[in-house]
């Protein structure tokens, strides 16, 4: 095995980028042994990555540039052994993307970012009409002619009417997602002082003092860690302390193991938000995804979403499939291999046809795929009604010992047609929204598929007020047979839950020691049955 060491600076990504073109020679096993201390990567030196995203940006004919700041792209067994180091990063920027990458461990470093592109601002006091607010010394905001502006990483004014507003209660127990924007709702706005704010508003207001506000701008262009067509990825005691767009995003990868991980606000840094969105998404990856020992706090949006993708059906000729990609954030990557398993699935009720092999799959744009299969499809009778499902592309997941909490939506998302497991977590619901929400959907978000093995057991559920687990398929009509099948919950603890223990509707074999009293089985409207 080569060693190497890289030492602490400002200008970290000029010097991981001539280290990564000597590693590329070396044609054995890597250890990169970073040295104590911080890692400082500016925009401006990033390298230019194009890649699509799933979940990402809206398609609008052009491919935006990512800027990442360590960029790994075909390199195998690598290891970054980074002894405490710190990694910040200075701008609108991608942390770190892999791209066609082996077994590869990153292990032991954290990720910030100087201006976190979460705006936060903490309510310091509210009387009657007033409401005053004091901005984090990481975020910026100035008022010019009567207006709010957020300064973006870059530097680049936004106006702040129509950024996502969050709030986090005085006592850090919620994060909830706000329908009142502190300045959108206020006839008046002024600057005190540097960084502090009064708004004044036409009725009297009760804001919580002591409760921090986050703003966002919802456009996911940059991402934290991205991984694309990776196999056996390790990631290791990383913290992460704050990620733009979706925190780690691996799609069309295979294996990869997820321990000791941290994604929440650097302790004592006075923040709230970790994740602009999600924490961690798995799309259309393979083989096995473990996700242990680790804690979630402080996101925009789910802490974990696991899903396959559906594709919609433009036409069929013979053996031939024509496909696009239905949602607009979703595009210009072909999650299809040669030899995979796919089935048509009728999207008004999810019912999954026979199944084909592909032979051949091509993307010819961004937006449209082309398949051919090993026999020619006798079971559609009107393509624009289903969506194709890869039923190869679905891993087997592992979710245990993790801590979830401080989050607006669910806390785990699962749409695996793989063996999946969620075991021994803690899941501190405070949003009214279910702790785990197992769905499909094949005319909204386009995420499949499914649930065929699934084990949800020794979790410990806090605090909720709605479904503690809600299985709820977007279906159009009652499905002939259940979209959701041998699913087992058993020997899970609920405290504080004043809600459901279970909702559901079209699964089968379902399995469960929960009180019949605390299930709630519901029809197509969501009436109880």
């Amino acid at each position: 095995m080569s060693r190497f060491h890289l030492f602490p600076g400002k200008h970290a990504g000029h010097s991981f980028a001539k280290l990564l073109q000597t590693l590329g020679e070396c044609g054995e096993p890597v250890l990169l042994s970073l040295q104590p201390g911080r890692y400082l990567f500016h925009k401006n030196e990033a390298e230019i990555c194009d890649q699509p995203v799933s979940n990402t940006v809206v398609y609008d004919g052009s491919v935006p540039h990512k800027h990442v700041g360590l960029l790994l792209d075909g390199i195998s067994d690598l290891t970054i052994e980074g002894n405490g180091a710190e990694l910040v990063f200075d701008g609108d920027m991608s942390a770190i993307a892999l791209l066609r990458c082996r077994n590869i461990v990153l292990r032991n470093f954290s990720v910030d970012y100087l201006h976190p592109r979460v705006v936060e601002m903490q309510c310091t006091a509210c009387h009657e009409n007033e409401a005053e607010f004091e901005l984090h010394p990481d975020s910026r905001a100035f008022i010019r002619d009567g207006k709010l502006f957020f300064v973006n990483p870059d530097g680049i004014p936004e106006p702040a009417e129509k950024w996502i507003v969050q709030c986090t209660s005085a006592d850090g127990h919620s994060n909830k997602r706000s329908p009142f924007h502190p300045y959108a709702e206020a006839a008046e706005s002024m600057e005190t002082a540097p960084g502090k704010f009064k708004f004044r508003y036409s009725e009297p207001q009760n804001l919580e003092i002591g409760s921090i506000w986050q703003f966002r701008n919802p456009t996911r262009n940059e991402n934290g860690i991205f991984l694309h067509h990776c196999e056996n990825v390790e990631l290791d005691h990383l913290q992460l302390y704050f990620t733009p767009g979706l925190g780690v995003i691996a799609q069309l990868c295979k294996d990869l193991n997820i321990h000791h991980h941290i994604h929440a606000p650097k302790p004592e840094s006075g923040r709230v938000c970790a994740a602009f969105a999600d924490c961690i998404q798995i799309s259309s990856c393979r083989g096995k995804v473990q996700i242990a020992d680790s804690k979630f706090s402080g996101s925009q949006d789910d802490p974990i979403n696991v899903h396959g993708t559906y594709l919609g059906v433009k036409a069929i000729s013979g053996n031939r499939v024509w496909l696009n990609f239905c949602h607009p954030e979703t595009w210009g990557w072909l999650p299809f291999l040669p030899g995979d398993e796919v089935c048509f699935v009728r999207r008004s009720d999810f019912k999954r046809n026979r199944s084909y092999h592909i032979r051949t799959a091509e993307l010819i744009d961004a937006v449209n795929v082309v398949l051919t299969l090993d026999d020619a499809v006798s079971d559609v009778a009107e393509a624009g009604n289903f969506v194709v499902e890869n039923l190869s592309a679905y891993p087997d997941v592992s979710i245990c010992n993790c801590i979830f909490k401080c989050y607006p939506t669910r806390g785990i998302l699962m749409t695996s047609a793989g063996k999946c497991r969620i075991f021994n977590n803690e899941i501190r619901q405070t949003a009214h929204r279910p702790a785990i929400h197992i769905a499909a959907d094949a005319n909204s978000w386009y995420e499949s598929g499914g649930v065929r093995d699934l084990e949800i057991a020794g979790n410990r559920f806090r605090f909720s007020t709605y479904t503690a687990i809600n299985i709820d398929p977007e279906l159009k009509i009652e499905a002939e047979t259940p979209v959701h099948t041998n699913i087992r919950i058993h020997d899970n603890t609920f405290e504080d839950c004043s809600g459901f223990f279970l909702r559901y509707h079209s699964a089968d074999n379902l399995v469960t020691d929960l009180p019949p009293e605390k299930i709630s089985k519901v029809n197509l409207k969501g009436k109880q049955q």
